[in-house]
């Protein structure tokens, strides 16, 4: 397909139809309280904005962050900064993750995006815990590699097909594949941004500039033309 030289790349061009999140802060898609974040709007359209009331756990705005002086909101593990998503309906088995996210440090238990299953855990992001990149899928930790500090391009891909399987990729590349029980997916209601979702700990501690899931896996082309557009914005 030739597209016209007008074309600009959006993450819902792809997917189809089944992104359910889209986070990228700008002043256009948060609400302030302050310095800090009440809520991140959801530009997926699904309306499942990140809502935090409670001002002392509210992460800080950052109008300018260091990759490519891109906005972002900033999360101190120190004081237990999160955010709800509690519109979010249940979900289906297979998802996309991709998050660009700036790790202060990776050997701390932390989590990006959690939730909860007939009282399971059920975490389809990075755990950075003993440095270790993971994904919980209410059966067992599925070891990805490890976990580094600094600015990424974090994607992940749980796919219950065929021979069910997790997949990372870390700038582009890809990083690690581990097995998959094929019974992911979460309770509506329960899905976290920046901390676990069955208790008050286990915070993020870094800064977050876009993340995106997709209740589907994302094929290669797609997988590229996504993380094309994350290398454009942040320069990973």
């Amino acid at each position: 397909m030739i597209l016209p030289k007008s074309y600009v790349f959006s993450p819902l061009h792809i997917g189809n139809g089944s992104c359910s999140i889209w986070y990228k802060p700008s002043v256009n898609s948060v609400t302030l309280n302050g310095a800090d974040v009440s809520q991140i709007n959801d530009l997926s359209g699904k309306g499942n904005h990140a809502t935090q009331a409670v001002a002392a756990d509210q992460a800080l705005w950052v109008p300018s962050g260091p990759l490519n002086s891109q906005p972002c909101v900033e999360f101190d593990s120190s004081n237990s900064e999160w955010y709800g998503i509690d519109g979010h309906a249940s979900s289906s088995n297979d998802f996309t993750l991709c998050a660009v996210f700036d790790f202060v440090s990776s050997g701390a238990q932390q989590y990006m995006l959690s939730g909860r299953k007939a009282g399971a855990d059920l975490l389809f992001a990075p755990r950075g815990g003993f440095s270790k990149n993971e994904i919980y899928d209410s059966t067992a930790w599925r070891d990805l590699g490890a976990l580094t500090s600094g600015a990424h391009i974090w994607t992940y891909t749980a796919d219950s097909s065929g021979a069910p399987a997790t997949a990372s990729w870390l700038d582009r590349v890809s990083y690690g594949s581990a097995g998959y029980d094929g019974t992911g997916g979460w309770d509506a209601g329960t899905l976290k941004l920046g901390r676990w979702a069955a208790s008050l700990s286990q915070f993020l501690n870094g800064k977050l500039y876009e993340l995106i899931l997709y209740e589907s896996v994302l094929d290669a082309n797609e997988l590229d033309r996504l993380h094309r557009y994350m290398n454009g914005e942040y320069g990973l």
